[in-house]
């Protein structure tokens, strides 16, 4: 996840891969699905043989051998049921993806409420998407096994557009010139969730081998051109940005989409108005990395002149059209407007700390922040578009770690606008 380099053939390598894994799926799928299943045996035995081994081999207590043995013994069960029973995997697999989509026609119910309660344009392109999910879902959830024939087509267009995507990424390596805008099919937004976290763990483990590892610090050549606008991901282990958080810093500030008004916050803090945090860089990063505890991955991109005119234009329009200004409770207790004394939401502590001002959005589809479908990644989803870099929106939701697969690939080719990453600690 942190590699250093990248060959473009290997872009080509995982295009052709997953090509012909999309027409596997839709055209040959008997083949494929026999071949899963005799893999998954394979790996489900090996799990129950290396757990004998560990029985054999290990002085452990008595309770560590009868729970290995358990682990074993239900392996191997699992094992046959599947090889007897593959209908068991069709069906299986049929009832996830239905739950999947329920899930998301969950969110579309969710947002559609939030769009009308707020008079937010878009509420029928909602409401409609979300019967069509729910519907779909109950379709392949009733007699499963039966519909399994439509998942292996959905599987089949995915794979194809990932890696035509793959393609593009190859060609661009190769003919840099012939392609100027990068777009890029996303992860699964239940993968790109849990980057975050993952990331976490990784560079814990890189911290405790070497502090000083390159892996945390990379720029590219030196005429790759200087840095011109950064991107902010922000990881934590507990909290609002435990799944990522994501922003843009350019020209010395900070542009950041969030519930910041604490006082509107429902849901698990999961909803809530719509406010932009315009804040110094350095200080914010500074407050983020001492006061929150959090780590941060900063990629850093170069712009043309036009592009980074492009950037102030978006920038500028974001902040000042359909917005008010919005002042976290420290400063209205300074403008006498709220009693005196220690404040400590966030936004009263980047207005402290980082200079920070704020600008609530007051209409649009940005006016209440919910965190399945109006992010972070909005905003820096927004600006980046101006600079040719598209990472599509499937089902209109995007991750802060959908942003970081998309970046760091973005980072580890030869021919790319993003040419440094740096991690920072705190350690």
């Amino acid at each position: 996840m942190l590699k250093k380099t990248i060959n473009s053939a290997s872009y080509f390598i995982s295009g052709v891969l997953f090509l012909i894994g999309g027409f596997l799926f839709i055209f040959k799928s008997n083949l494929v699905i026999q071949l899963f299943i005799y893999l998954l045996c394979l790996g489900i035995l090996i799990d129950a043989g290396l757990q004998c081994i560990f029985i054999l081999t290990k002085k452990k207590s008595k309770k560590e051998i009868i729970h290995a043995l358990l682990q074993s013994i239900f392996d191997v069960s699992f094992a046959m049921l599947i090889y007897i029973y593959p209908n068991f995997i069709k069906g299986s697999l049929s009832i996830i993806f239905g739950l999947y989509l329920l899930v998301y026609a969950a969110i579309d119910v969710i947002n559609y409420c939030i769009y009308k309660y707020n008079e937010i344009k878009g509420r029928l392109t909602i409401f409609l998407s979300a019967w069509v999910k729910i519907i779909l879902s109950c379709f392949l959830m009733f007699h499963p096994t039966a519909k399994f024939r439509y998942v292996e087509i959905i599987f089949g267009i995915y794979f194809l557009c990932y890696g035509i995507s793959q393609i593009n990424s190859f060609i661009s390596e190769v003919l840099p010139s012939k392609i100027k805008r990068k777009i890029r099919i996303p992860l699964p937004i239940l993968i790109a969730a849990f980057i975050p976290k993952r990331l976490i763990t990784l560079i814990n483990e890189l911290l405790e081998v070497d502090k000083k590892s390159d892996l945390l610090d990379v720029q590219k050549e030196k005429d790759s051109g200087n840095i011109d606008i950064e991107v902010i991901l922000h990881l934590a282990k507990s909290g609002s940005a435990a799944f990522g958080h994501i922003e843009v810093a350019f020209e010395g500030k900070i542009y950041s989409y969030g519930n910041y008004d604490m006082h509107s916050r429902k849901l698990f803090d999961a909803i809530g108005d719509g406010v932009i945090c315009i804040a110094d860089r350095d200080k914010y990063i500074d407050y983020a990395i001492k006061n929150k505890k959090r780590y941060l991955v900063i990629f850093g991109l170069s712009l043309t002149e036009k592009e980074k005119e492009t950037v102030r234009e978006r920038i500028h329009k974001l902040v000042t059209e359909s917005t008010k200004d919005y002042y976290p409770d420290l400063q209205l207790a300074e403008m006498a407007e709220l009693p005196s004394g220690e404040y400590h939401d966030m936004s009263s502590e980047i207005y402290k700390y980082a200079n920070g001002t704020f600008k609530k959005i007051i209409h649009g589809r940005r006016k209440k922040f919910f965190v399945l479908s109006t992010n972070c990644a909005g905003l820096v989803e927004t600006i980046l578009n101006g600079v040719g870099l598209d990472l599509l929106e499937l089902n209109g939701i995007l991750a802060p770690g959908s942003y970081y697969d998309y970046l760091n690939s973005e980072f580890l080719k030869k021919n790319s606008k993003v040419i440094s990453r740096k991690v920072y600690t705190g350690k």
